[in-house]
């Protein structure tokens, strides 16, 4: 059987080489195919199902869907960054380190 995994988390090589890897221990899993948004998986639905798939890229740290992801526009992003500090508080941090440097060697 063939499934198509939407992720858009994924930026890079190292994304896709990260979850070839969990792929690769789940038996039943024969073949993937990473896109810049998704993942195309051959599986036995007899020995893994589409939700352990679905668990494996959420384990990592991803959003998955078996449907595309609506996109955001930049004012939901911007307001989405200003409500929800605890889910981007490593952004946060970055922000005031680097606000506390430029200070410092100004």
């Amino acid at each position: 059987m063939k499934v198509k995994i939407y992720v858009p988390d994924m930026e890079c090589d190292s994304c896709s080489t990260l979850l070839k890897r969990r792929f690769e221990k789940i038996e039943g899993v024969e073949h993937t195919v990473f896109s810049s948004d998704a993942v195309d998986i051959s599986f036995d639905e007899h020995k893994v199902q589409k939700e352990k798939l679905l668990q494996t890229i959420t384990n990592a740290g991803y959003r998955a869907s078996l449907h595309p992801f609506e996109k955001k526009n930049l004012k939901e992003r911007k307001r989405e960054f200003l409500e929800k500090k605890e889910k981007f508080a490593h952004e946060w941090k970055i922000i005031w380190y680097s606000l506390a440097l430029f200070i410092l060697l100004s």
